[in-house]
């Protein structure tokens, strides 16, 4: 499993995020769902083999009216 370096930090120019920016709007909706994912396991330390699941028992529902 990949693990987040977040001491790892790049001073960029508005020049290298305007191409990184061109680079993702230019990928497909599914790859930049997958890289989203990828960057919240991994901020999250969750495995993405074994997704955590929702717990369930604290929703509930009611009838309106």
């Amino acid at each position: 499993m990949y693990k987040l370096d977040r001491t790892a930090f790049a001073i960029k120019s508005f020049k290298d995020s305007e191409r990184n920016l061109d680079y993702w709007r230019k990928q497909p909706a599914s790859e930049r769902f997958r890289a989203a994912t990828w960057l919240s396991f991994s901020a999250f330390g969750f495995d993405p083999e074994n997704p955590p699941r929702m717990d369930k028992t604290i929703f509930h529902m009611r009838k309106n009216g």
